[in-house]
């Protein structure tokens, strides 16, 4: 347990891990370290990006002015930004209001992204799902990063709503200025191989993405953990097959680094399988679930979760289509474990008071039977 906590301290005292940043190449160097303290020789793999550097994102309504931050595959602004009628998202008004999760429902993401897509408003405005009860930014993922529209998106904190949704039923006169400059940047992908005792056998890859908004303690620190547990164990009593080990930045962009990592290492498409260590799984006072290609893989939930004394909480199978990077490589056998987060994509996910750590140490041993099960 001891272990455990030393990684997630030491990954939420980085800071911002925000992809192509200056913490962002240094986390990546200190995994590398950290996998060599594992016994295992890890290297890095560079990708390239043009970084999106925000200046100015806010809007101005009712005489007050007020900051956030921009959605990172949207639009930008002159200096004198935009203006017109507040309404909500659909009405006629030129800027848009609504409230929308980190983690959206996909009925109204879609009406999210139809509107941008179609222009329908000259900017929009995100408001945090729970209003008011939520102080601080919970930002959205840029999925379309590499594509970014030309709607001009400002992501505001929860104490913003009330007043913000008062006004677009008003349909009052509001500004919005979104000033930021695109950068050409590098990004970094942690990878390592673990050789099995029969080389013939086709690898299992274990992947976990690295990068995020904020410090990220209990959205990524279990991941970064469990993939440093599993490569202590398995390097010390090798399986039968290779092991590839990825962490991946980009998580926050539309999966960009592991987009690069398939692209450069397309052999992987024959894996035996893909074991996901995804978000939040860490957190405190969350849920845990696990997502399955098949009923075998569920099996194998149950019954490792259960070894380690923490069950999953539900299981998802293929019929419903798997969040995070495990839906990148959905074709192939995998089994992804996620979970719940009152913190999720906020600052305030933070070392220690959002992480459970007894539930992360008996969730890396779970998910350290699952490796040495799916490698053997």
């Amino acid at each position: 347990m001891d272990r455990i906590a030393e990684v997630i301290a030491e990954y939420d005292q980085q800071g911002e891990h925000r992809t192509g940043t200056r913490v962002d190449e240094k986390s990546a160097s200190w995994l590398v370290r950290a996998l060599a303290g594992c016994g295992v020789a890890a290297r890095l793999e560079r990708f390239e990006l043009t970084r999106f550097d925000p200046s100015k994102a806010e809007v101005v309504a009712s005489g007050q002015r007020r900051h956030g931050l921009p959605a990172f595959d949207g639009g930008v602004t002159g200096a004198d930004g935009v203006r017109g009628r507040l309404g909500a998202l659909g009405s006629n008004a030129e800027i848009a209001t609504l409230r929308i999760a980190p983690s959206p429902r996909a009925e109204l993401f879609e009406r999210f992204e139809r509107a941008r897509i179609a222009g329908a408003h000259r900017a929009i405005l995100v408001l945090p799902e729970r209003g008011a009860e939520h102080g601080d930014l919970a930002l959205i993922n840029a999925e379309r990063f590499a594509t970014p529209d030309a709607t001009p998106v400002v992501q505001l904190a929860g104490s913003h709503t009330f007043a913000l949704e008062e006004g677009a039923r008003a349909g009052v006169q509001a500004q919005v200025t979104v000033l930021a400059e695109r950068t050409p940047a590098f990004a970094l992908n942690v990878t390592a191989r673990i050789r099995g005792l029969d080389p013939e056998a086709a690898p299992l890859v274990v992947m976990t993405p690295r990068s995020g908004w904020w410090s990220c303690a209990s959205e990524r620190g279990g991941g970064l953990a469990a993939l440093l547990e599993i490569a202590r164990a398995l390097y010390d009593a090798p399986p039968r097959r290779d092991v590839v080990l990825v962490a991946s930045s980009g998580h926050e962009l539309g999966h960009l680094g592991l987009h690069a990592y398939l692209s450069a290492h397309s052999a992987l498409a024959t894996a035996h399988a893909w074991l996901h260590l995804g978000a939040n799984f860490a957190a405190a006072r969350g849920e845990v679930f696990v997502q399955t290609s098949s009923d075998e893989m569920a099996s194998l939930a149950r019954e490792t979760f259960g070894a380690a004394g923490r069950p999953p909480d539900r299981i998802v199978g293929p019929e419903t289509p798997p969040l995070g990077e495990v839906r990148e490589v959905a074709s192939r056998p995998y089994f992804s474990v996620l979970g719940t987060n009152a913190y999720f994509h906020a600052p305030d996910d933070r070392w220690p008071y959002a992480v459970d750590l007894e539930k992360t140490a008996r969730l890396c041993h779970a998910l350290t039977l699952v490796a040495r099960r799916l490698a053997s």
